[in-house]
């Protein structure tokens, strides 16, 4: 697009400077989407220019900005009333950009002035997209009402009351319909469909088996194999879907089930030549190339994961999804400088996207150029307000304060269009930001309304346990748990159970042995977990319809990232705790709600570390990670004479698990004759410089107590994230290492500088302290014997029982120690 073509097209405006928009960059370089996204400020100036609005209205559609497109459609609207089409255009815009707000208002205008529903219709599929079925519900109800002759209306109403309230009330619905003399296909398949919308699997198996004896239907046969996932397990499953496909001629959805039910299973071999397969049966399939790559991705083959890319991308250049994904592998491994030519290709084929934000953030940060790009990273922020995108919207937020840019963070929470009054999880990140005030967008109602959201989920949660057990003495804590089992409340540990070496699942593992050694405790998932949890470990799959859920007691959710809507009331619980170990405040917010809303019982929460209670503000208790002092203990053998000091540390293979300059650490090393040593270093392979004893070896799970034994002191940063907690350093501790760490990560208020590790807040730092540890065998010794006391303080047998007391509360020791006070 030509820097003429922009004149002339800013000669369309009225009442504005031209000048002050062709010295911006984008205007200047006939950028078209660049200047596009400088220009819309200034768009009002022609609202009322019909010739002007024409244009405009497509060149912002066509570039996929769509708030602009909104707005230029509504003027449309107002200039040209005569034309529903601009409504509808603007509706569209609306959807697409997931304001749905404005969607909600285009449609209900579009309705009242044109008699037409269509746009209606469209709004509750926007709802169900939106992840709002109870809204989307109620226009299924009306929409059904209006159009009474619409079964596929009814059908969905009957479906969606399934997800939202009971399947007990959409079989009182399927009831109505049978008497009214609709007892037709579609209703059939709303029968099924409900149970498994409800997260009935095994009412869903019984409906659907049936239904297939009575139907020849593909897309059926395919859900049941879901089904059968959830209600009988993985292996009947894949045997289905298996079966299935050879009956179906290799059909396409039979073929993916095969894959799905492999990568339920974490058998990567398998999962990759399945996509091979259907890349090869069903060649027009793009997500079959996108899958193998991440699957070769997943098994540590970056190198073949990117061919797949490129060869995919030299055909089909024009495949959004293949091109995000192409992207991310690269922002991912580090190539930041490729990756960002990249995100642009996105960004012209696709407009602003929630992912291109989250990648360009951690490329220019990591180049050393998020200042500069600031103003274009900012403007291809999506504008919307539906909970998915707040969620996105949160994570944008998680990391520009994990690149050190709070006040980017700050500034982004505040900027135009932001819906703050929606997100009460931002009330704590703003709370002291806002004593030297910025130029705000926000009003003050909805800072008070952002402020007593939060309040309310506040009021909705409790300490009073974790405060009776701070008031309890060391005796009255072996007292309890010296009670006999049958008269301790018993203890439901819930987790997804989806990956045997997860950190989520061994958490909930070793909670659960933990306490089973004083009360009854059984292992729960949401979702049929992996076979190893079912056959090894007797996790059951909570399933409502068969009675198979826990009932009673103590709720412990390892992790808040799983749906609870659909069962837990029917658990009836005594407490309810939420454990709080990744970063996902809005999802916590929302498992409160969930929690006090079905139960009646205010959750109590369990942080990980200071930093995750800090970032909600909301009360609860700290809980460490469990670790096994027995396997990470001190080395027992005398350090080899002639070894060289030794840095070293451990991680996944990931960049955003290392600093952009930690090689300037191990650089120093090196130059004092010693070497470094990082499993799951290989991805900084083309990131780092050849240093002389660095060895960037791939990330592995086993013999890691042997590989910190021959270490003499252990490494920490990260780049893109913040670890909530920090397992690896704590384990490093306990084997007796020095630690030297970043002083941003949960791990941290384990560590007191100079006392037992030491803490940096820069690379020039590290660099200082590193050459003492190399220098002063002393100063290793003192900080690794302290180390290890202060990790056993931390996890010593008197606060294990404590952790453990926690659970096995109930209220009538809040009544004694209440009567007590």
């Amino acid at each position: 697009m030509s820097a003429a073509f922009l004149h002339d097209f800013l000669a369309l405006l009225s009442s504005i400077d031209h000048k002050t928009l062709e010295s911006e960059p984008g205007v200047k370089n006939g950028d078209l989407f660049q200047a596009l996204v400088e220009i819309g400020p200034y768009l009002e100036h022609g609202k009322t220019n019909a010739e002007f609005l024409r244009v405009a209205v497509d060149l912002y559609e066509n570039n996929r900005l769509w708030f602009e497109t909104m707005r230029l459609a509504e003027w449309q609207a107002e200039l040209e009333s005569d034309e529903p089409e601009h409504l509808v255009r603007a509706f569209r815009a609306a959807s697409a950009g997931r304001k749905i707000v404005d969607a909600r208002r285009l449609a209900r205008r579009h309705a009242r002035e044109t008699g037409d529903l269509i746009l209606i219709h469209q709004l509750a599929e926007l709802y169900d997209n939106a992840r709002l079925p109870n809204r989307a519900r109620l226009l299924y109800r009306f929409l059904k009402r209006r159009w009474p002759h619409s079964r596929w209306h009814s059908c969905r109403y009957i479906v969606s009351t399934a997800a939202t309230r009971s399947l007990a009330h959409a079989d009182y619905l399927v009831q109505r319909e049978l008497v009214a003399g609709h007892d037709d296909h579609e209703l059939e398949q709303a029968y099924f469909r409900a149970a498994f919308s409800a997260g009935h699997y095994d009412e869903a198996h019984r409906r659907l088996a049936y239904y297939l004896t009575q139907h020849d239907d593909e897309d059926a046969e395919v859900l049941l194999g879901y089904v059968l996932a959830n209600a009988r397990g993985l292996n009947e499953a894949s045997d289905h879907f298996y079966e299935l496909a050879s009956r179906r001629k290799q059909q396409l959805g039979a073929m993916i089930g095969t894959v799905h039910m492999a990568m339920r299973k974490r058998d990567l071999p398998l999962v990759l030549a399945r996509w091979h397969e259907i890349s090869i049966v069903h060649p027009t399939f793009a997500g079959a190339d996108i899958e193998k790559a991440r699957c070769a991705y997943d098994m540590g083959d970056v190198e073949g994961a990117l061919r797949i890319c490129r060869d995919h991308l030299r055909v089909s250049g024009n495949d959004l999804g293949m091109s995000e994904f192409y992207a991310w592998l690269l922002t991912m491994n580090g190539s930041y400088e490729e990756a960002l030519p990249a995100i642009s290709t996105i960004l012209a084929t696709s407009g602003p996207n929630w992912q291109a934000v989250d990648m360009h953030i951690i490329c220019s940060s990591q180049l050393g150029t998020l200042d500069d790009d600031w103003a274009k990273i900012s403007a291809i922020i999506p504008k919307s307000d539906s909970s998915e995108a707040i969620s996105r919207f949160y994570h944008v937020i998680r990391i520009l304060i994990a690149v050190g840019r709070r006040d980017l963070a700050i500034k982004t929470l505040l900027g135009p269009d932001v819906p703050i009054e929606q997100m009460s999880w931002a009330a704590p990140y703003l709370k002291n930001s806002l004593h030297q005030p910025p130029v705000l967008s926000m009003s003050d109602m909805q800072m008070k309304m952002m402020e007593r959201r939060w309040s309310v989920t506040a009021d909705k949660t409790r300490s009073d346990y974790s405060d009776c057990l701070d008031a309890m003495s060391d005796d009255a804590v072996d007292a309890l748990l010296g009670h006999r089992s049958g008269n301790l409340p018993k203890v439901h540990v819930i987790n997804k159970f989806e990956q045997p070496r997860g950190g989520s699942e061994l958490h909930a593992l070793d909670l659960a042995d933990q306490i089973g050694r004083y009360t009854n405790v059984s292992l729960w998932a949401p979702e049929m977990p992996h076979p190893e949890f079912t056959a090894r470990k007797k996790v059951s799959h909570i399933d409502p319809t068969t009675g198979t859920f826990p009932r009673g007691g103590v709720l412990v959710f390892v992790g808040i990232y799983f749906e609870i809507a659909q069962w837990i009331s029917h658990v009836k619980p005594d407490r309810i705790i939420f454990l709080y170990n990744t970063f996902e405040a809005p999802s916590l917010f929302a498992r409160i709600e969930e929690a006090w809303q079905r139960t009646g019982v205010r959750p109590e929460l369990l942080y990980c570390s200071d930093i995750m209670g800090h970032e909600t503000g909301l009360r609860g208790r700290f809980e460490p990670s469990p670790t096994d002092l027995d396997m990470f203990s001190p080395v027992t053998t005398p350090r080899p004479a002639n070894r060289p000091f030794t840095l070293g540390r451990h991680s996944r293979d990931v960049p955003e698990k290392h600093g952009r300059e930690d090689w300037k650490i191990y650089r120093q090393v090196a130059d004092l004759g010693g070497e470094s040593v990082i499993l799951g270093g290989s991805c900084m392979t083309g990131a780092f410089p050849q240093i002389n004893g660095m060895k960037l070896l791939k990330a592995r799970s086993t013999g890691i107590p042997d590989f910190l034994h021959g270490l003499d002191a252990y490494f920490y940063r990260t780049s893109t994230w913040i670890e909530p907690w920090g397992r690896v350093v704590i384990e490093a501790m306990a084997c007796g290492l020095p630690v030297l760490a970043d002083s941003v990560g949960g791990y941290a208020q384990a560590i007191k500088h100079e006392v037992n590790g030491l803490l940096f807040d820069s690379t020039e730092e590290a660099v200082r302290l590193v050459r003492r540890l190399a220098q002063e065998p002393e100063l290793c010794l003192r900080l690794g014997h302290e180390a290890r006391k202060s990790v056993c303080d931390l996890l010593s047998s008197s606060e294990l029982k404590r952790m453990i007391a926690f659970y096995l509360l109930d209220s009538s020791f809040i009544t004694t120690q209440s009567a007590a006070n």
